[in-house]
């Protein structure tokens, strides 16, 4: 069991069970008094306090990992007002700016949304055209605007960002800030 809440903290420290620190025991014990003081907290679903049944947004923070100067992603999957889906850590490749990290996140998180919008209309419930949220103004333009492209020497961040501009032009998935 685990909580979103969390995540990204779990994700930290376990990077260092094999050898943790005085710090990394700390920041441990900071996330277990973190859990007790919100232990009788709880996720609610319901419909009633929203627009939108499916929420998706996804973020990263640029080269943050001090050792590796990897970015951190993560997204989360709202479906009536509680999450379903989330995942929180660094990204598998090392990015040369925020907007490579952003795509990176987005790419990741429009095709894990793909797989949920599968599951759910496989259960008959369709929401329509997914909406991701992004926070990061220049990926959008980068994959909404039809002459937008990205300058990299990294092929790889290229084709994700080809493939992200392929799969809103087609009108599935919506992008939004």
């Amino acid at each position: 069991m685990t909580r979103p809440d969390i995540a990204r903290a779990a994700a930290q420290l376990a990077r260092f069970m094999a050898n943790p620190s005085p710090e990394h025991r700390a920041a441990a014990d900071q996330c277990i008094r973190y859990l007790y003081t919100t232990r009788y907290l709880a996720i609610v679903y319901d419909g009633l306090h929203t627009r939108e049944a499916l929420i998706i947004a996804s973020d990263a923070s640029f080269a943050d990992d001090i050792e590796t100067r990897r970015s951190s992603q993560g997204y989360v999957m709202m479906l009536f007002n509680g999450p379903v889906v989330w995942k929180a850590g660094l990204q598998d490749t090392v990015t040369t700016s925020t907007t490579e990290a952003e795509i990176l996140s987005l790419e990741r998180t429009a095709k894990e949304s793909y797989a949920l919008d599968r599951l759910l209309r496989d259960i008959s419930v369709d929401l329509g055209p997914l909406k991701i949220y992004c926070d990061n103004l220049q990926s959008i333009r980068l994959v909404v605007e039809e002459n937008q492209r990205i300058t990299t020497k990294l092929r790889h961040i290229d084709v994700q960002n080809m493939w992200l501009k392929q799969e809103f032009k087609k009108g599935v998935a919506e992008i939004e800030v």
